[in-house]
């Protein structure tokens, strides 16, 4: 039962001769099972289906609440992530990055 906790898509349509962070994502983040979004959102899967990049990810949480806030993908500038498990060098890596975490994943 692992990824039950919370669900998201991130993807992009690209345009012939734009690099792909230039074109708007669609995203959406879910609190519950991918299953459930799924069943709930027909039309919406459709829209997911017709994008040329795409990234889904199921969520257990190891750290932080089941929010919207700390479904993956989440955002880092033009990109979208994700990630299992505990990255315990985090703090590190957005200072590098010069990020700043929206969530406390």
């Amino acid at each position: 039962m692992y990824g039950e906790k919370s669900f998201g898509l991130a993807g992009r349509r690209t345009t012939p001769g734009l690099p792909v962070i230039q074109t708007l994502p669609e995203v959406v983040r879910f609190t519950g099972s991918a299953s459930t979004w799924l069943e709930q959102n027909a039309k919406e899967l459709k829209k997911f289906a017709a994008l040329d990049v795409l990234v889904g990810h199921t969520r257990m949480p190891t750290q932080g609440a089941v929010t919207k806030l700390n479904a993956h993908p989440f955002p880092i500038g033009d990109w979208f992530a994700a990630h299992n498990g505990m990255i315990r060098n985090s703090s590190e890596l957005m200072r590098k990055a010069v990020y700043v975490a929206k969530g406390e994943t």
